[in-house]
């Protein structure tokens, strides 16, 4: 499992939810987040596709081990291989920490995407402030969407 150093990540409903309620969590103490953009800084002799070095976005897995050391708030963070992919140079280490929440608000708009010039589409986001919202706002604006973006107190 390759060790990275964390330069960005997001902030989620279900990381307060976790913090709050206690969500998921079979050991104490805990670290949450879970969307990671980051440079590796040690690799597994049996991990082949990510190199010292190299700039990633990734999904950290710590609600599914219960192990603190794959929590994406904090420096240095345990990511397993498969869960990264490597980023381009020419993006920031926010934008690219925000590519993971953009796929999950373009496959919940799937479908309006695929119609995007009908100006007959409305939805609804609920959550629109939280990262995967607010890109989903963005992508159905752009689909020519009528957009009620709602904010949870």
């Amino acid at each position: 499992m390759p060790e990275i150093e964390n330069y960005s990540f997001t902030i989620n409903p279900i990381d307060w939810k976790v913090r709050d309620f206690g969500w998921l969590i079979r050991i104490w103490p805990m670290v949450f987040g879970c969307d990671i953009a980051s440079v590796v800084m040690e690799v597994d002799s049996d991990v082949h596709q990510l190199n010292k070095g190299d700039r990633i976005t990734g999904h950290t897995v710590s609600l599914v081990t219960n192990k603190a050391k794959n929590g994406s708030f904090q420096h240095l963070v345990a990511v397993e291989a498969s869960k990264a992919a490597r980023t381009p140079n020419s993006i920031s280490f926010n934008e690219a920490c925000m590519l993971l929440c953009f796929e999950q608000g373009y496959l919940g708009l799937k479908w309006l995407i695929r119609e995007a010039g009908r100006n007959e589409n409305k939805v609804v986001i609920y959550g629109a402030s939280s990262s995967v919202g607010a890109l989903a706002t963005q992508l159905a604006t752009v689909s020519n969407a009528y957009v009620v973006a709602i904010t949870p107190c």
